[in-house]
């Protein structure tokens, strides 16, 4: 039989000194799909669109990381996906993390991530914000729409609500190579098949870098509170010590979220902030203790009158 070529994706990853990671990832069979050109027209966009979310997995892989202490073989799920546990005691550094599929009858390129170690340094504070909605302006605010919208449009379409990147930039810090002071996570129900057309769009409007976590549809719960629950745990949990200044909006589940976070993590949330994109009444009891707001340009102001220590 002949080799059949096959392409491993390295998505994005994160750990802490103190209690380890994440690395998450997928394998697929045949080649990788071209980047989308501006300009494309809409039955273009839906072509790569489709192709981008193709289940051409490959279950079942093997693949050997190196790169990190501990690594070593491991195996992608039924549906080609990688979330791989990364060890505690790292080096607060940035990593250099290498996959190398081991499949006797495929072959496939190395594999290269950079993997941002954070240790327990001064401000214990970190950033997690939500996109669609809060970071992006979609239009949309049901489940069914946003998927639509989202699907339907790629890298050069997204649209960020003004001084959104700025703020979060001056939040987290920002240094050479968009990379953050602070740890940034994003938090997103979009499918992982989009992580490169948003990761790009985030780069070219000076977003800071930092861990992206996206959806497994063939895994998680669309439902966003059940989908977002168990990774912020994993985050606050791997980060003792650390407060977070969270980032939402009306549209869907986040307000629910993050309550449930700040009663089951207790002192673990700085502050939250929720971007009206419904026409819901800010003092609506599910918003307590939140700072609600319809313009980006509040919350810098807010920032101003009470700075991230």
């Amino acid at each position: 039989m002949s080799v059949q070529p096959a392409y491993i994706e390295l998505y994005s990853g994160w750990a802490t000194a103190q209690n380890g990671g994440f690395l998450y990832g997928r394998v697929h069979r045949g080649e990788p799909q071209a980047l989308p050109m501006p300009g494309e027209g809409l039955t273009k966009k839906l072509e790569r669109t489709f192709k981008d979310l193709d289940l051409r997995a490959l279950a079942n892989a093997g693949v050997r990381l190196s790169g990190f202490p501990g690594a070593g073989d491991v195996t992608a799920d039924g549906n080609g996906f990688l979330k791989v546990s990364l060890p505690d005691g790292l080096p607060a550094t940035t990593l250099s993390v290498t996959a190398n599929l081991d499949m006797p009858d495929y072959e496939a390129p190395s594999a290269v991530t950079r993997l941002p170690v954070t240790g327990a340094t001064e401000p214990l504070v970190g950033v997690i914000s939500d996109i669609d909605d809060t970071l992006t302006d979609t239009g949309v605010t049901h489940t069914e729409e946003l998927l639509k919208h989202t699907l339907f449009n790629d890298t050069y379409d997204v649209k960020f609500f003004p001084d959104a990147p700025q703020t979060i930039a001056a939040i987290a810090g920002i240094g050479g190579e968009l990379l953050p002071t602070l740890p940034v996570f994003y938090l997103s129900g979009s499918p992982w098949g989009l992580y490169q057309r948003i990761s790009d769009a985030f780069d070219r409007c000076g977003l800071p870098h930092g861990a992206m976590i996206l959806r497994r549809y063939s895994q998680e719960s669309l439902n966003p509170f059940d989908f977002k629950l168990p990774h912020l745990l994993e985050i606050v949990d791997a980060n003792p010590g650390r407060r977070w200044i969270l980032f939402g909006d009306t549209g869907e589940k986040d307000p629910e979220v993050y309550n449930t976070l700040i009663e089951k993590r207790p002192g673990s949330v700085d502050r939250v902030f929720i971007h009206k994109v419904t026409r819901e009444d800010p003092q609506d009891k599910r918003f307590e203790g939140f700072f609600v707001f319809v313009d980006w340009a509040e919350v810098g102001e807010a920032l101003r009158t009470r700075p991230v220590r």
